[in-house]
């Protein structure tokens, strides 16, 4: 839904704009293909 209303551009854009993004519990839950992908 976020990317059809185009609110996952927006977001991304936001974290773009970071100097420093901090990954808090990062690696707890085994990630899929698409969600690795997302990171990257």
């Amino acid at each position: 839904m976020a990317k059809s209303d185009g609110s996952y551009l927006r977001e991304l854009a936001k974290i773009e704009r970071q100097e420093v993004i901090i990954l808090g519990d990062f690696g707890l839950q085994a990630l899929d293909s698409h969600n690795r992908i997302t990171i990257l």
